[in-house]
């Protein structure tokens, strides 16, 4: 099995994430509220952000605590970027914790 430190740092589709026989680490279901900011936070788990993407691209905006490029993000801000959705709309998620080890998160985002 191919683990997500052996993905090269480039944005993936989950097919090609499975294809190369790499799993979430978690999947979990976020309900979101139109004019809602929800934070998740990977503070407790002690890793920081490498990437973040979603899927539709315009479905929710994201920002972080700090600049994804250059610092240490640990915290993503989440928030709809058009009210009227109603579909899903997947947020994955790659971390890496101090000993340089990543994951991959998936959460399914639901408009409510």
């Amino acid at each position: 099995m191919t683990t997500v430190t052996d993905v090269p740092a480039a944005r993936f589709p989950d097919r090609q994430l499975t294809a190369l026989g790499v799993k979430p680490t978690t999947s979990e279901t976020v309900p979101l509220h139109p004019g809602e900011v929800k934070t998740l936070s990977f503070i407790p788990r002690g890793e920081t952000i490498v990437q973040a993407w979603v899927d539709p691209l315009d479905g929710v905006n994201l920002s972080y605590d700090q600049p994804l490029a250059i610092g240490k993000p640990r915290l993503i801000h989440l928030q709809l970027q058009d009210h009227r959705l109603t579909e899903e709309i997947a947020l994955d998620v790659i971390t890496e914790n101090a000993a340089g080890k990543r994951h991959w998160h998936r959460f399914q985002l639901q408009p409510h």
